[in-house]
């Protein structure tokens, strides 16, 4: 399965890394995005799916996109479409959670 580490960067004399949180996804995250509002970091998945995870970590929502590895995930700047590309294609989805 997939795993995320999210890192919190401190300046103090030099960039200080420490941990914020992990993430356990359902399979490999491939991509990665973020809607302008920072509502969600969008994730494309190995198996072909899109996850959507809030920035504390707390709530998860996906589906299945493609039958192959989404390569690559963008939102709208207005957070209401989502494309994903993979080998299979691009598709773009509207009623983004």
């Amino acid at each position: 399965k997939g795993k995320v580490v999210v890192l919190t960067m401190k300046e103090e004399n030099n960039y200080n890394l420490s941990e914020a949180m992990r993430l356990a996804l359902p399979a490999a995250p491939v991509s990665m995005a973020f809607s302008s509002m920072d509502e969600w970091m969008i994730f494309g998945l190995e198996d072909g799916s899109v996850f959507f995870v809030s920035p504390d970590g707390q709530e998860m929502a996906g589906f299945q996109a493609f039958d192959s590895a989404v390569t690559k995930v963008s939102l709208s700047p207005d957070g209401r479409w989502l494309a994903a590309a993979s080998a299979d294609g691009l598709r773009v989805f509207v009623g983004i959670p």
